[in-house]
């Protein structure tokens, strides 16, 4: 019988150690897992929003080996949570848009994310535009075309539109629910051929381009109409939203065949 209780004692003790020993591992490998470094890749990010309203559709994702903190500085942005700890896992800021309070124009800051045991921070430009403008009102900004342009404008209107679908145009983003210049009218086509691709750029009163074309047809960044030579037919431009949008120009050349 003591014999057989001796060997119990043996098991139960074998087993005991290979608990701790696992448990032990467990813990070092905890404590000497691999985290992803810091790092921040978002480069920038805009917002369009009306007068008092509140949104929270856009997120940035970043990760980070150790505890972190989230500041803005930027009017009527938000970011929540403001702090937290390291992940092996993407690590996600939800961004609020408040513009109650604020009145329309534009305005700029940046959201700054820190590691609090280093140095380690990056500064992410902001920008949010508030309009006092409703969707589907009828802008006075005047529409001339280029003199070099195979067209000429028979009639043209300037309204408020808003994205449906998101598009990038030159290295910059525009997202769905951001609001755009729509520009429609009619062209009387002064050239010999038939296939015509045009696009649009809207400046401020110091001549700066703030605006640029964002509906695509067979180029990119363009639109593209077939009207026989000496005939008129419509047109529509997206442009993205600017406030300070004063003057559009509308650029057309003409081919004898379809785009590439």
């Amino acid at each position: 019988m003591a014999y057989y209780l001796k060997q119990i004692r043996w098991v139960l003790v074998s087993i005991v150690l290979v608990v701790v020993l696992v448990l032990g591992r467990v813990a070092f490998n905890k404590a000497h897992e691999t985290l992803p470094p810091f790092t921040v890749d978002q480069m920038s990010i805009h917002f369009f929003s009306g007068l008092d309203t509140l949104t929270n559709d856009k997120e940035i994702s970043f990760y980070s080996d150790g505890s972190w903190t989230a500041a803005v500085n930027a009017p009527g942005i938000s970011v929540s949570p403001t702090h937290g700890n390291a992940s092996k896992k993407p690590i996600i800021l939800e961004i609020t848009v408040n513009t109650r309070g604020l009145t329309a124009g534009s305005y700029e800051g940046s959201i700054v994310i820190s590691k609090t045991d280093s140095v380690a921070s990056a500064a992410i430009p902001v920008a949010l535009y508030v309009t006092d403008a409703s969707v589907g009102e009828f802008l006075d900004i005047p529409v001339t075309v280029d003199p070099s342009a195979a067209v000429s404008i028979m009639q043209a209107t300037v309204t408020v539109g808003i994205l449906t679908s998101s598009t990038n145009v030159w290295g910059d983003s525009y997202n769905v629910g951001d609001f755009s210049l729509e520009v429609s009218g009619v062209f009387r086509n002064g050239s010999p051929n038939e296939f015509i691709s045009y696009w649009a750029t809207g400046y401020d009163d110091g001549g700066k381009q703030i605006a640029q074309t964002l509906s695509s047809g067979a180029v990119f960044g363009q639109g593209s109409v077939a009207i026989l030579p000496g005939e008129t037919g419509n047109f529509n431009i997206t442009l993205n939203w600017a406030q300070d949008v004063k003057h559009i120009t509308i650029f057309a050349y003409a081919y004898g065949s379809p785009p590439p």
